[in-house]
């Protein structure tokens, strides 16, 4: 029952929570729409936006922009540790994993001295920048871009498509890389941009996790620098070293 005593959005917000919790719906399923719950409320599409912000900012559901509201399961537990390959590093192996590349482009080593710092090169060097959206289940999970030195990997643009991809794999066969070790991650906390917003397709009120790591092939040399951002209401991280 909707009364005065809370905010409108609050009270709508825990309606649709008590029928979250007697578990009316199954988890992954798609919630009403805004204007089935509008109806059903009877009260304005913007009080049930902010009932519906209000439950994906405490992780209940996550909306996937033009698709509409999903129940969320439990966070993805995600392994940051010396494995490198993303399949390996979701710790639920009944979860359906796949990665898109989305785009490709070769720039200087001095556009960011970070990139520099990190890879061991000189400033006057050419990096890829390879821009990848991971899914859990389809759904967008992490969006990552990966640097590497173009001299270590000459030609890589010509062996890449949009499609569902490995990239360690890839460099395992075109580059006889095969043994590949992330050597360090460091961990920050962000409020997502309009890049990442559209990559994981949330909204702004969500927060993203960044791991910016660097992995190392087997002779130690410095193959891949990559920022990644996961997604707040999805994922739980595990650092294993």
């Amino acid at each position: 029952m909707i009364t005065k005593e809370k905010p409108l959005f609050e009270q709508v917000s825990n309606l649709m929570l008590s029928q979250i919790e007697k578990r009316e719906y199954d988890v992954g399923a798609r919630l009403p729409s805004e204007e089935q719950y509008r109806n059903k409320y009877r009260v304005s599409r913007h009080t049930i936006r902010e009932a519906l912000r209000k439950l994906e900012g405490e992780g209940y559901i996550y909306r996937i922009q033009g698709k509409g509201a999903f129940l969320a399961k439990k966070k993805v537990s995600y392994d940051v540790s010396k494995k490198t390959q993303f399949s390996q590093s979701v710790l639920d192996t009944s979860l359906a994993t796949s990665s898109r590349l989305l785009g490709v482009s070769l720039i200087y080593a001095d556009e960011d001295g970070e990139i520099t710092e990190k890879l061991e090169i000189n400033r006057t060097q050419k990096v890829w920048a390879l821009d990848i959206i991971r899914y859990i289940n389809r759904v967008p999970f992490i969006y990552t871009t990966s640097y590497l030195p173009e001299s270590r990997f000459p030609g890589l643009d010509g062996h890449l498509n949009g499609k569902l991809f490995s990239l360690y794999k890839l460099l395992g066969e075109k580059y006889g890389i095969l043994s590949i070790n992330r050597t360090s991650s460091v961990f920050e906390v962000g409020i997502p941009g309009r890049e990442e917003i559209s990559a994981l397709q949330i909204s702004k009120t969500i927060p993203i996790m960044l791991v910016k790591s660097r992995a190392r092939d087997g002779g130690g040399n410095v193959i891949e620098y990559c920022v990644s951002r996961f997604r707040g209401d999805m994922a739980s991280l595990k650092v294993t070293f």
